[in-house]
Order: C-alpha cells, then sequence, then structure tokens
C-alpha cells in the first residue's frame, strides 16, 4: 500500500538554470491543469538534477527566502538556492505510510524525494499523497476542525506591502499570510497571500516596497466553522482545489486555520494502525468468507452436474431401451446397426442380421389376453439375450412381437450356429411359461438369417430386407425353424 503514495508525476531542472527561468517554470507547471494523480507539480517543487542524479530541491519556501532577503535573483542560478542537504528515501526502503509521515514532520518538510540505487529520482512523497492513502472517513468524520486547527495565525495588514508579507513568511516558514482587518479586539479575514502568489508576483516583476497586500491578495477567503468536521473540510478542500482555509467564528472573526498537513497531522497512527489492522483482519474474514461460499458453490454445483450426467445417462439409457422387455429398442437397433454397418464396411468383415417372429402370437393376445402376451415377450426377450456372449453382439425388440440379433463379424455358419442357440433357448422357456399359464402351451418362433460384408453398393437396409424375406420363407416352410438367404 505504501508505494500508492510515491507519486510518479514530478519536475525536473538542471542545477545551472537561472532562477528567473526556474520561477517561470514553476508558475507555468502549476497553472497548467494537472491530473488528478499528479501532486509534484502543484505542490510547487522542482527536483534539481545532475546527470540524471538527484542533488538537490528548490521550493516555493526555497524562493520565498530569496525575495524576503530582496536579492537579485536574476544574477542566481537553482543551484546557489537549491536545498542540498537532502532527506531521501529509497524505494525498497521506503517502510510504510506512518514512517514517511514521522519522517517528514522530524524534518519539517513537504516534499520527500524517493531514489534509486544510482541516486536517480523515480518519485515524491507529499503530505496530499500521503493522505490519499490515509483518509479513513470514519476517524476524519467525528474529529472537528478546532481539534486540529493552527491557532497562532500568521496576519498582516491590508495596507501591509508586500516585502513586509514576504519578509513576515519566510520568518515564521508558513506557506501562507492571512490579509485582516484589525478593528479593536476583532479580526476579521479579508484575504490570503500564499507562497505561489509571492512566486508569481516576483515574475511579473511587482514592486515589492510600493505594492499593498489589498491590492494582489485572494479575496474573498474561504472560511469554516470550528465545529465542522474535519472529513467534510478535507472534501471541500479537494474539491475546490485548495490547500488551505481559515477557521471563523459564528461572527467570522478569525480563529485559527486549517492545511492539508494540519488534517494529515489529524491522524494518529497508532490509531492508524489499529484501524488497518482491523481492516485487514476484515477483509481477510470476508476473503475467507468468499472462498468457502466460492468452495461451496462449487461443490455444490459439481454434485449437481454429476447428478444431472447420471440423469443424462439414465434418460438416455431408457430412451433406448423397450419398456415392456428392457432390451434394446427400435430407435438403439437403428443407430447400432448403421455404427456397425460403417465400421464393418472399413474392416470388409461380415454382418449377419437374425430376424425373429413369435409364431401365432395374435391367437395368445386374443384368447388368454395381453397381459399374459406381455408375460410372453419378457420371457422370449430374456432368453434370446443370454445366447448372446460377445460384447458388440445383442437383440432388440424390432416391433410388436418380431427381435433382431445384430452379429458383427459373423458370417453365414456362425449365423446359422446363434440361431440354432437361440431356438434351443426358446424351447427351455417352456416350463416358465407353463408356470405363468397351463393355457399358454408351446411357444415356438420363426427365424430368417441374412449375412452381408458391407461395402459403399450395399446398405443395411438391403441386409434386413433379406433377413425379412427369409422370416418369410421360414413362416411359409412351417413356422419353428430358421431360412438362410
Amino acid at each position: 500500500m505504501v508505494h500508492a503514495c510515491v507519486e510518479s508525476h514530478f519536475n525536473t531542472i538542471a542545477a545551472e538554470t537561472p532562477l528567473p527561468a526556474a520561477i517561470q517554470k514553476m508558475i507555468r507547471l502549476a497553472c497548467e491543469l494537472q491530473p488528478e494523480t499528479s501532486v509534484a507539480s502543484p505542490d510547487g517543487s522542482l527536483l534539481v538534477v545532475q546527470q540524471g542524479k538527484l542533488i538537490g530541491i528548490v521550493t516555493e519556501r526555497d524562493l520565498i527566502r530569496q525575495i524576503a532577503a530582496q536579492s537579485d535573483l536574476s544574477g542566481l542560478t537553482v543551484g546557489q538556492v537549491m536545498t542540498a542537504d537532502l532527506i531521501t528515501r529509497h524505494l525498497d526502503d521506503l517502510g510504510d505510510a506512518f514512517e514517511l509521515m514521522k519522517i517528514m514532520r522530524q524534518h519539517r518538510i513537504r516534499h520527500l524525494p524517493i531514489i534509486d540505487d544510482q541516486d536517480r529520482p523515480i518519485g515524491l512523497v507529499t503530505p496530499k499523497s500521503i493522505r490519499a492513502i490515509l483518509m479513513p472517513a470514519d476517524l476524519l468524520r467525528y474529529r472537528l476542525v478546532q481539534e486540529i486547527m493552527t491557532r497562532d495565525v500568521i496576519t498582516a495588514s491590508g495596507q501591509a506591502s508586500l516585502a513586509a508579507i514576504t519578509q513576515r513568511m519566510a520568518a515564521a516558514s508558513v506557506s501562507c499570510v492571512v490579509i485582516v482587518q484589525q478593528d479593536a479586539d476583532v479580526t476579521l479575514p479579508i484575504g490570503i497571500l500564499t507562497e505561489r502568489d509571492i512566486v508569481q508576483f516576483q515574475a511579473l516583476a511587482l514592486d515589492f516596497i510600493q505594492t499593498q497586500a489589498m491590492a494582489v491578495m485572494s479575496a474573498p477567503v474561504f472560511g469554516v466553522s470550528p465545529q465542522d468536521s474535519v472529513w467534510e473540510v478535507h472534501k471541500t478542500m479537494e474539491a475546490k482545489r485548495i490547500r488551505r482555509v481559515v477557521v471563523v467564528d459564528k461572527q467570522q472573526h478569525l480563529v485559527g486555520i486549517t492545511t492539508q498537513t494540519s488534517i494529515l497531522g489529524a491522524l494518529d497512527p497508532l490509531e492508524m494502525r489499529q484501524l488497518i489492522e482491523d481492516l485487514e483482519v476484515k477483509i481477510q474474514r470476508l476473503q475467507d468468507d468468499k472462498t468457502a461460499l466460492l468452495k461451496q458453490q462449487h461443490e455444490t454445483l459439481m454434485a449437481k452436474n454429476q447428478a444431472l450426467q447420471i440423469a443424462n445417462q439414465e434418460l438416455n439409457r431408457l430412451s433406448n431401451l423397450d419398456g415392456l422387455t428392457q432390451i434394446p429398442n427400435r430407435r438403439c437397433f437403428d443407430d447400432r446397426i448403421q455404427q456397425e454397418w460403417r465400421r464393418l464396411q472399413r474392416e470388409q468383415r461380415p454382418l449377419s442380421v437374425i430376424l425373429g417372429d413369435i409364431d401365432n402370437f395374435k391367437e395368445v393376445n386374443d384368447t388368454l389376453g395381453h397381459l399374459l402376451g406381455d408375460d410372453c415377450l419378457k420371457a422370449v426377450a430374456v432368453a434370446m439375450s443370454q445366447v448372446l456372449k460377445r460384447p458388440d453382439d445383442f437383440v432388440a425388440r424390432y416391433g410388436g412381437e418380431e427381435f433382431v440379433v445384430v452379429l458383427p463379424n459373423t458370417d453365414q455358419a456362425g449365423a446359422v450356429t446363434i440361431v440354432q442357440q437361440l431356438q434351443e433357448a426358446i424351447a427351455n422357456i417352456e416350463p416358465i411359461l407353463s408356470s405363468i399359464s397351463p393355457e399358454l402351451g408351446r411357444v415356438t418362433l420363426s427365424f430368417g438369417v441374412a449375412t452381408m460384408v458391407p461395402t459403399a453398393l450395399l446398405s443395411w437396409q438391403k441386409l434386413l430386407v433379406l433377413a425379412d424375406h427369409a422370416l418369410y420363407a421360414a413362416k411359409a416352410n412351417g413356422r419353428d425353424r430358421y431360412h438362410v438367404l
């Protein structure tokens, strides 16, 4: 978090630059529309570099001292007035924001350059940049202006000369002088002059001896009440882009002044550390809760997906099964035989089909009823399924009392062997059917057998037509038999 208070937007200047040129540059930068993230230029500073290395800094306060001494600035260079005994910090050794605040308070500085291992400037820390990351509303909302304001305000009358005001500003090391109207014991603020104003007046070559404060001061001044919330004052200063406000009582009498620095000073480091620790705990707790919730939602979603997959598999299985006999239905048969036809066409291997039809089944339904007919169909389906041993072989209900057996990689002789086993299995279910209904009698099937090696010129429908013709021949020859084509 502390790296966020290092402002990367800063301005540099060479030591040999004439001071008037530096003043013009500072004024130009101050007048330009700065991005909201920029704090270097509005805070009135220029970093002095030589061959890329930081050797000093020039601030508005440095210029005020020179102007107050009534020096001839035209003959001076930046290197002659800069602060060379710099307080700096390396980027890898920043510590936290509270340590930076302590350094700036201890040395009474408003600009802390950040340098790299080669002493090159890479950023700048100011009260504004620290305040940008240490501005908890809860700490400032309940603090009043009267708790943080500076009561010892440096003032001057409207008749005071710019020279006198500049000297007062330099002697007190303050950034502004409040222009007041003194009436007995009453002090009314009527204007304000800042360091930046003085620098601009110097660039304009005003006569500091003859020019009075009332002629050039910023007026009227923006005032706040001692009972105002520090947080609200901070927001107002940000909105109006001002760095200081005067504090007045109900009669508009001057009682103090509040600056960006004093607002920053309202943040007690111990209180801030505790707040940050509490926030970190809350954030960690929220992250843990979020992680746990996401994990729970993920597990729930995975369970639902798994249940959905199982349900889809079961639905797919049921959609391919005959509801009565629980063997593959006509739809499943159509899909499987097409797959086997394409596969065996590539492999040039034989495919055999056996069509079976229960003999005289209509009479069973008509005389004994459909329930016994259903029992007969189920018994036949079980018996035929038990004959097939290879994983690719399967039997399906073709329709009504018809069944179809698909035998991949099976030639005609192999198909005949299977149909003979089917006849034997059907004969063995007679006791089962008799136990269901003695009136049912003996159940027989007629079978038609056909075999092909699939080619592009043939089709699986042709194979079924041959099997159907063979079945018809078996029926015509007396039933309870098979015929091969």
